[in-house]
């Protein structure tokens, strides 16, 4: 196991921005559409009248991840990087997910005891992202995602579970949904037909935030004003 940390050099700055988390807070939002393969909206979750088949509706999912929740890691295939993640932790969790279909909505991720999770890996590893969201405790809500290339494409080259994507051409992977909070009851099975990932969205730092001056190395000039975050470091197996 190796441990990279970010030094002040003007030559670690490519790969500091895109091999590594931002050293910044940054969301990650994903947006997947596609149909529902088959399911049951038990009690009008989703605006249908109780027991519809919501077989064939459309549906639009998006998993918003804040990276400086939860807990980061890389995996080396052979000297290089071959997948990334993020995941929950006891005290932590960085994802929420709202499934819309019909006219109603359910967001996944707002219980105290919620649990959440992206990998993104590539080759030799293999080709594909995978996302979690639950909420445990008084009520069970799930949703899932894994998303695949069509066969004989190819999803992604980049391993890096926050950085921008965009595929419309995705194999027919259905993932399950579970709603229910005992009084409320929707189940089903979603093919993802096109996804698209924002990449890190950050805002700016504020003007207490913002280092004096960036010169030649932003980073740099960033960890400087920031004695905390130039000692991040992240966990490469």
């Amino acid at each position: 196991m190796r441990r990279y940390r970010l030094a002040c050099s003007p030559l670690l700055l490519g790969f500091a921005v895109a091999g590594m988390p931002s050293l910044r807070a940054a969301t990650v939002t994903t947006t997947i559409t596609g149909i529902v393969a088959s399911g049951t909206d038990s009690t009008g979750v989703f605006g249908f009248a109780a027991g519809t088949d919501m077989t064939n509706q459309a549906f639009t999912l998006i998993y918003t991840f804040d990276d400086t929740k939860g807990s980061q890691s890389v995996t080396n295939c052979s000297s290089k990087p071959c997948s990334s993640s993020i995941t929950s932790t006891a005290t932590s969790n960085p994802g929420m997910a709202v499934l819309k279909i019909g006219s109603g909505s359910w967001t996944f991720g707002t219980l105290p005891s919620a649990t959440s999770s992206v990998m993104r890996a590539v080759p030799p590893a293999g080709d594909q992202i995978q996302y979690s969201v639950k909420d445990d405790g008084g009520q069970t809500d799930t949703i899932s995602s894994f998303i695949d290339p069509a066969l004989g494409t190819v999803l992604t080259t980049d391993y890096n579970w926050e950085d921008a994507l965009s595929n419309s051409d995705l194999a027919s992977l259905q993932a399950p949904f579970t709603v229910n909070t005992g009084s409320q009851l929707a189940t089903g099975w979603l093919i993802p037909q096109d996804i698209t990932v924002s990449g890190p969205e950050a805002s700016p730092p504020s003007a207490s935030e913002a280092p004096k001056s960036l010169g030649d190395c932003p980073v740099c000039a960033y960890n400087a004003s920031h004695p905390g975050v130039g000692g991040r470091t992240m966990t490469v197996t």
